[in-house]
């Protein structure tokens, strides 16, 4: 039930042509960051919109149009705005309540999703560090 009124509001947000929105008006606040804050902060941003659009290849295909062009007013590498996402989308994919595989997987070992979480909470904590760390040794050595 929870994965269907996930995809129900994915689908509003969709189709009422407002997705566009919350994800411009997520990335604009960035544009004021240094490039380190704001490598990082694209990684968190990718989290939250992870939620409604649990496809990462669709959350591809809505937010590369505008980080792109933002990473390269902010002076950030694009493969380093493409670690970010990486990072953001996939590491949120192992708490994200709209992740179909995930719910299939936890309801078949009969795990509650607030055990998942309680369980899974400090790994993507330690995991989303090392990944913020990668992104700053990528605008470190300025992957270009």
């Amino acid at each position: 039930m929870l994965v269907g009124f996930a995809r129900a509001i994915s689908v509003v947000l969709t189709e009422g042509r407002i997705i566009d929105s919350v994800v411009h008006g997520l990335f604009t606040p960035l544009d004021g960051l240094p490039a380190a804050g704001a490598a990082i902060a694209m990684m968190l941003a990718h989290n939250v919109i992870h939620v409604p659009v649990p496809s990462v290849s669709g959350q591809a295909a809505l937010t590369m149009p505008i980080l792109v062009p933002l990473s390269d007013l902010l002076m950030v590498s694009r493969q380093v705005t493409i670690l970010a996402y990486q990072y953001g989308a996939g590491l949120c994919e192992i708490l994200t309540p709209t992740n179909g595989a995930l719910m299939a997987v936890i309801a078949a070992a009969n795990v509650r999703y607030d055990e998942w979480i309680r369980f899974a909470w400090p790994a993507w904590l330690i995991l989303t560090a090392l990944g913020a760390a990668a992104i700053l040794t990528g605008l470190a050595i300025g992957l270009s």
